[in-house]
């Protein structure tokens, strides 16, 4: 997005394509969505631009990462920064460029992917073969889900052992020595069952001094009994990457595949372990996690980020409304070391603790009629300190916001084949741990919250079994916007409102019962 003194404007027209064997019974069947209530409910009386991905739409998209999956996505715009592997890649809703990652959340199972550091959340951590259903919904999400999801909000919903007892084992081979195997079980035993994905996937890549190696393991133990589920839940992944360096184009005349440095590389380790229970009128989450990320990049640095939450909500249904009351905590401890030499060389410790209260209503106005009102509260605390190891004198820096959102949507179902949707939003995003704080320099520079105003408006139209078009415009008019400033090489909040503005199309043609066609 372009910058100026003036309100500027980005505009974004997105159009998927996508041929992919599918069947016809997975287009007609009306999947749950999860994302749009943090609670079931079916995709049509939600007032969003949302769209689901079953396990058979994946399995027949030809593609093998998740982030080839969303590439395919109206609205969605992929940037992989290092080739086939889509680590370190960034789904992109709203054209927000380099900070997309801290303006879309990412959720596994409805647990937040998106730390409070930099690194966003790592798409290649999930394989293709552990995914139930993908659930995407376009447009400000942060009644709901507060931080992170002023554009949008991914839902990976991964797979469960109670469905049946099978075991999948896949393999992939591919030039520059690249290998991928998945291995998966799933094994209900009465009341209980358990599921284990484990991926590896290597590769040499394109350029020199590019190798990457990336391990995964999902693991999910569930009880059910008549009225509720629970069970615990754990993800971890480790990956290395090597950094080839920069090119310009004298080198890359001459020999495009050379790296321009010898040792620079990144790795990171991350694990988490989340206890959960879920009914169809409460559900709650204790999570904790743990990420070491180190890397070698014109100096070193090495990070270690500590996090754990409580995410207790409650739905209460009364005559002709759905009410939905949720509590979110959150706790990070962010500990890093930087050494570009002296006298940049720092260490900081920086402490995050996050509330929030929120509550929505879908109110059925009639038949055919939703309105759906939604109010959240959240407050932040932010404490960073930095020590200068080579002049041993340290600063200190704190931040206290308290801030709100709200949305209001109308969604009108017109008839069997047809329905519209209007929705009016507020949104936030908090800056994260080290965009306030400088790695190579150690200054700390608190910012305010960024703030955006959203509204929307869409249709869903089936014009008979085979075709459907979707239709979503969409305007954020977004103020204190945080990015980064190259003038100043810091990161900071533009004094001037941004402008966001898209159209999202898509055309569904179901060509034959094995064949379905997305325009």
């Amino acid at each position: 997005m372009n910058r100026s003194p003036l309100p500027v404007s980005a505009i974004t027209l997105a159009i998927g394509l996508t041929l992919s064997a599918t069947a016809i019974q997975a287009a007609t069947t009306e999947p749950l969505l999860v994302t749009a209530t943090r609670f079931k409910t079916t995709i049509d009386t939600a007032p969003v631009n949302s769209t689901i991905i079953t396990a058979e739409q994946i399995k027949q998209s030809g593609t093998s990462t998740l982030s080839q999956l969303l590439t395919q996505q109206a609205g969605i715009q992929v940037t992989n920064l290092f080739g086939i592997t889509g680590t370190k890649s960034t789904a992109d809703m709203g054209g927000f460029g380099a900070t997309a990652n801290q303006n879309t959340l990412i959720l596994l199972n409805g647990h937040r992917l998106n730390d409070v550091d930099l690194s966003g959340a790592n798409l290649a951590a999930i394989p293709l073969t552990s995914i139930a259903q993908v659930e995407i919904i376009h447009g400000s999400s942060a009644v709901l889900y507060g931080d992170n999801a002023a554009s949008g909000v991914i839902n990976i919903v991964t797979k469960s052992g109670f469905e049946e007892k099978r075991t999948d084992v896949s393999a992939e081979a591919g030039s520059f020595n690249t290998w991928q195997l998945n291995l998966s079980r799933s094994q209900p035993f009465g009341d209980s069952s358990i599921y284990v994905s484990a991926s590896a996937l290597r590769s040499d890549g394109y350029r020199d001094n590019s190798n990457f190696d990336q391990k995964n393991l999902l693991a999910e133990l569930s009880h059910a009994t008549t009225d509720f589920t629970y069970g615990f839940r754990f993800n971890g992944n480790y990956e290395v990457l090597r950094l080839p360096g920069a090119l310009n184009e004298p080198i890359y005349e001459i020999d495009p595949k050379r790296s321009t440095v010898a040792n620079e590389k990144a790795s990171q380790n991350r694990s988490s372990i989340e206890g959960y229970i879920s009914a169809d009128t409460y559900a709650a989450e204790i999570t904790v996690s743990d990420k070491h990320q180190k890397s070698t990049l014109y100096g070193t640095t090495e990070a270690n980020l500590s996090s754990w939450s409580i995410t207790p909500r409650q739905k209460h249904i009364y005559a002709n409304h759905d009410f939905i009351f949720g509590l979110d905590i959150y706790y990070s401890a962010l500990d890093t070391q930087a050494d570009f030499g002296a006298p940049n060389l720092n260490r900081s410790n920086t402490n995050r603790t996050s509330y929030a209260l929120y509550a929505t209503d879908d109110y059925k106005l009639g038949a055919t009629t939703n309105l759906n009102l939604g109010l959240r509260k959240q407050w932040v605390n932010v404490a960073i300190n930095n020590n200068n190891l080579s002049s041993g004198t340290g600063t200190t820096g704190q931040a206290d916001d308290s801030v709100s959102a709200w949305d209001v949507g109308i969604n009108q179902q017109f008839n069997d084949s047809m329905r519209g949707y209007l929705r009016w939003a507020e949104s936030f995003r908090f800056a994260v741990l080290d965009e306030m704080w400088s790695y190579f320099s150690g200054a700390i520079t608190p910012l305010k919250p960024q703030r955006g105003s959203h509204f929307e408006a869409g249709t869903t139209l089936s014009l008979n079994e085979a075709n459907s078009v979707e239709i979503n415009l969409f305007r954020m008019a977004l103020t204190e916007e945080i990015g980064f400033d190259n003038v100043s090489y810091s990161n900071i909040n533009f004094a001037d409102p941004t402008l966001h503005r898209g159209a999202n199309l898509t055309l569904h043609h179901q060509l034959n019962t094995q064949w379905l066609t997305t325009l």
